[in-house]
């Protein structure tokens, strides 16, 4: 039985599910992450958010693995060339920075905002 992938050609690697890249949080963020740069709506990553987060760590592997490839390595036959990854680099401090500001002046549980951290 195969199963159908939503987005096939949107590739996450997840590593070692047995240490800290198995952590759920960690997951989601790549995916989240591979969705952004793939240059999906944020409604598509939002769904995706919704469905991997509706339950357990089990539906959200299940999720992962109906969305996204998920391989071995980071590093795809499609992104061979400097200027792909350099992209790639680009969108990933983009994001980063994206999440930052949508928390910049939340104040945090351990004091100060999160860009004082």
């Amino acid at each position: 039985m195969s199963i159908d992938i939503r987005y096939p050609d949107v590739h996450v690697a997840l590593g070692d599910l047995s240490g800290p890249d198995g952590n759920a949080f960690s997951i989601l963020t790549k995916v989240l992450f591979a969705l952004n740069a793939a240059g999906l709506a944020y409604d598509v990553r939002q769904d995706f958010e919704m469905e991997a987060t509706a339950s357990d760590y089990d539906q959200l592997l299940a999720t992962v693995y109906r969305w996204v490839t998920v391989t071995d390595s980071f590093y795809v036959d499609e992104w061979d060339d400097e200027e792909t990854l350099d992209y790639a680099a680009i969108e990933a401090e983009a994001y980063g920075e994206a999440l930052m500001a949508q928390y910049d002046d939340d104040p945090s549980p351990y004091g100060g905002t999160y860009s004082e951290m």
